[in-house]
This record gives structure tokens, C-alpha cells and sequence, in this order.
């Protein structure tokens, strides 16, 4: 899922989900609603 088509899914702050990243195989991002912004946070999971 792409950055702009998790952004379109969050409508209020508090809002969130987690989801794979298009541009880095296996990793993750967490992308949540924050005062009316769409925050994208960047992480790898070492399971």
C-alpha cells in the first residue's frame, strides 16, 4: 500500500494502521493521523 492510499484511509486524529512498505521489502510502516496530519513512521522488523 502505498503512502497517499493509507493517507485517503485515516480521517481523525488517532487513526492509524500498519502497513508493508512499497519501497523497502520487509519492512514496515506506521502511519498515523496527528492534529490533522498524516505521520509516517519507519521501522524493520528483526523477527
Amino acid at each position: 500500500m502505498s503512502r497517499r492510499q493509507a493517507e485517503k484511509l485515516l480521517l481523525r486524529d488517532g487513526d492509524f494502521l500498519v502497513r508493508k512498505s512499497s519501497t523497502n521489502p520487509g519492512s514496515y510502516v506506521l502511519t498515523g493521523m496527528h492534529s490533522g496530519l498524516a505521520k509516517h513512521l519507519f521501522f524493520k522488523c528483526f523477527c
